[in-house]
């Protein structure tokens, strides 16, 4: 591994918080200014501006009974980065993960 790369891994390792809270703050003005937008194009663009970044992030997507909408099921997508919900987590807790997509720096 040359050191540019070493670098920008041990960079991003530890600017990882930081990284997930600017994408976080980014993402959340962005869905003030379009409130309709779904949570699925919210978590992909989180994904991929921490992957971007080199910090890791989880994608998950998650079912849940209906809220009596006459749905049978809701689905939810949020991203996790470093313990942190990123985007998503207004209601991820009622949700169980159907799948997890890991990216790694």
């Amino acid at each position: 591994m040359d050191a540019r790369l070493a670098a920008r891994h041990r960079s991003a390792a530890v600017a990882s918080p930081m990284h997930a809270w600017a994408v976080r703050r980014a993402l959340s003005r962005a869905a003030r200014t379009f409130p309709s937008a779904p949570c699925l194009p919210q978590a992909l663009a989180a994904e991929w501006l921490l992957r971007a970044q080199g910090v890791a992030a989880v994608l998950r997507i998650g079912v849940a009974p209906a809220a009596g909408d006459g749905r049978p099921i809701d689905a939810h997508a949020w991203v996790e980065s470093d313990g942190l919900v990123v985007v998503g987590d207004a209601e991820f807790a009622r949700f169980a993960a159907l799948a997890a997509y890991s990216s790694a720096p």
